[in-house]
């Protein structure tokens, strides 16, 4: 029971000094509406090739906001002297990469539902019925980047087995 109190002390921490600073989910948030904006207006309405190339808008908008969050969740930390505080403290390394990873799956969910809204008004997209399978597909798309991006966040970040 101690691991996952660890963990979600660490993604409070995050989630804190995020919501303080706000410039990572404002970055996250502002790219993926640009996006989704830019090629809006880079299609022609109504074309074939307009209607091909949503899904691909609104994954890449997805990506490129969620690896704004992955690779600020380490460096933040390297930043500000904290990491070496954070890889000190009596936990494991595993609580450390746990914690993480649910602060960015909070974030990158959050920001890919926030751009779905708007890619939806944007390009006068119904979602219908389908809208349980596309938001299961959306958390399955975030745990699988903030899986992967957690980890690469760590490694680049310098963080080692000691």
């Amino acid at each position: 029971m101690a691991y996952f109190s660890q963990a979600w002390a660490i993604v409070r921490k995050d989630l804190v000094t995020e919501l303080r600073g706000a410039s990572t989910i404002v970055s996250m948030v502002l790219l993926g509406l640009l996006v989704v904006l830019v090629f809006n207006f880079g299609t022609e309405p109504g074309a074939e090739s307009a209607s091909l190339a949503r899904s691909g808008v609104l994954w890449a908008a997805f990506l490129f906001s969620g690896v704004i969050a992955v690779g600020r969740s380490f460096a933040s930390e390297k930043e500000a002297g904290c990491l070496d505080g954070l890889l000190l403290c009596p936990a494991d390394r595993g609580v450390i990469y746990l914690g993480k990873l649910l602060g960015n799956l909070i974030l990158v969910f959050s920001t890919g539902v926030v751009i779905l809204l708007f890619f939806t008004v944007v390009y006068n997209v119904g979602i219908g019925a389908g809208w349980l399978g596309l938001l299961l597909l959306l958390v399955l798309a975030s745990v699988g980047l903030s899986t992967l991006g957690t980890l690469f966040a760590a490694v680049a970040a310098g963080v080692r087995a000691r």
